[in-house]
């Protein structure tokens, strides 16, 4: 995770224990795991893509720059997109467009430019062979790497994050406006725009949704101080998960596997871990009411 005192700090989900403190010249204000956990590489906003890679198995880590952005590409105070896959890098500048390279004969090599602007979300998808983005005027588009032609899978409100789930080829799309909805990929006669989580209540609502528990559950969304776990087939609210009183939850992720779970950061800087989500059994058909909503801590 990116902290605010310019440090990316790495934890171990089995221990729950900090395993490396990174610091750099300036705010990091993108990352992105590499293949497995041996890498990750890092955007900062001075400019520098760096990649900081494990050595041996003592979690020592050596970082390594890998290219410079010129400054122009990028207006003071824009938040950045960045997503790896493979040996391909893209970076979305809301300025300018997305920037893409890919690993080639010992260097990073730039590639065709993707000059939409105004970007917010961005993913690598296909094995990386396409991106998915998403924009602040809510075009959700698909355009392949490196010499795709861009093409729109939907019309949606202003985009905030886009979780992906590649086996089931599904799109999980958080809008500004409290929602977040699932999005159908694959061909032009395949996509469409699926199942919407949103109730009133929900508060902090453009907090990135993902996914959990193999795609079977969402998780998005604060009510009554609990982080909310959705049907990822019904959109029905399942639980939420407590945390404490008032301090916002600022950012999510979730791993599968017996040692994966929930792991959220909070404006006051604690680190939060829940079980991972259970996939649903049967949707009671009160599960939107969120009087009736069982917690978990």
């Amino acid at each position: 995770m990116s902290c605010m005192d310019r440090t990316l700090r790495i934890w171990n989900n089995r221990p729950r224990l900090e395993i490396a403190r990174l610091s750099h010249n300036s705010q990091v204000i993108g990352l992105a795991w590499l293949d497995g956990d041996a890498a990750v590489m890092t955007f900062c906003e001075d400019g520098v893509l760096g990649n900081w890679t494990r050595i041996g198995q003592q979690n020592q880590w050596q970082w390594g720059r890998v290219l410079s952005v010129d400054a122009e590409e990028r207006a003071p105070g824009d938040d950045v997109c960045l997503t790896c896959a493979r040996d391909r890098i893209a970076i979305a500048f809301p300025k300018t467009g997305v920037k893409v390279w890919m690993w080639s004969k010992g260097s990073w090599r730039a590639q065709r430019s993707i000059t939409r602007t105004n970007v917010t979300a961005l993913k690598f998808i296909d094995d990386g062979d396409a991106l998915l983005g998403g924009t602040r005027d809510g075009v959700l588009w698909h355009c392949a790497v490196p010499n795709g032609t861009m093409k729109v899978y939907a019309f949606l409100k202003s985009i905030t994050s886009i979780a992906t789930n590649p086996p089931r080829m599904q799109a999980l799309v958080t809008q500004a406006n409290g929602l977040a909805c699932l999005v159908k990929l694959g061909s032009q006669a395949e996509r469409r725009v699926g199942q919407s989580f949103s109730e009133p209540d929900l508060r902090d609502g453009a907090l990135g949704a993902v996914f959990a528990a193999d795609g079977k559950t969402v998780v998005f969304g604060n009510v009554d101080d609990c982080l909310l776990v959705w049907d990822a087939l019904k959109g029905a609210v399942l639980y939420g998960m407590e945390h404490p009183d008032g301090d916002m939850i600022q950012t999510v992720a979730s791993c599968d596997g017996p040692d994966g779970g929930v792991v959220a950061g909070t404006q006051q800087g604690r680190l939060l871990w829940w079980p991972e989500p259970q996939p649903p059994v049967q949707s009671p058909s009160n599960s939107n009411s969120s009087r009736k909503r069982p917690k978990v801590k």
